[in-house]
């Protein structure tokens, strides 16, 4: 339905796809995160669907504090089952709570940052650079925000400098090997 433009919005399955790539089973986030490629045609639907992911794992990193009456919840995490929170560092009597192999760490894992930089290495320089001039910031994030947590590794010259120019600015266009995507970033910072 998202492919063939048949859905009237992409948010619903933008949440799908978030809650299957943060809370699903490694091979569920594995196929969520494939499917990044396809369901995310433009930065909006990506940077949408970051924000969502990166909402659905604020609950996992919210404390819980063990007192001589039991766990209290603190900052709204009533929501997730004690085994799934972490104790909060350094509290007084905090034991330390199982934590869910999926929820370890910061959230972007090798599974993200790869299939994030596969999005942004398999357009064509040309399609890159019109989509991240047009569709600079959505949803709070930037691009330069999406390279500062995933790390990217550009695939080609043309992608290293685009990548550049979306990181520092218009002083990297120079950097742009001769070609259509300098001229098109040229363009756009003469306009």
């Amino acid at each position: 339905i998202s492919v063939s433009g048949r859905a009237a919005k992409q948010r619903n399955l933008l949440f799908v796809l978030a809650m299957c790539a943060r809370l699903g089973t490694e091979g569920i986030r594995l196929k969520a995160y494939a499917l990044t490629r396809t369901i995310c045609r433009t930065p909006t639907d990506l940077f949408e669907f970051l924000e969502l992911a990166k909402q659905l794992w604020r609950p996992a990193a919210e404390t819980v504090k063990k007192g001589a009456k039991g766990a209290k919840c603190t900052k709204g995490t009533k929501a997730l089952p004690l085994e799934l929170r972490p104790a909060e560092k350094g509290a007084k009597g905090a034991k330390v709570k199982k934590v869910s192999p999926f929820m370890k760490g910061n959230g972007w894992g090798p599974i993200a940052r790869r299939e994030i930089a596969a999005w942004y290495n398999l357009k064509t320089p040309a399609d890159l650079a019109y989509s991240s001039t047009k569709y600079r910031h959505r949803q709070g994030w930037t691009h330069r925000d999406v390279f500062r947590v995933m790390h990217p590794k550009p695939a080609t010259p043309d992608h290293a400098g685009i990548f550049e120019y979306l990181c520092k600015g218009p002083d990297a266009v120079a950097k742009i090997p001769d070609g259509e995507t300098r001229r098109f970033l040229t363009a756009v910072e003469k306009a």
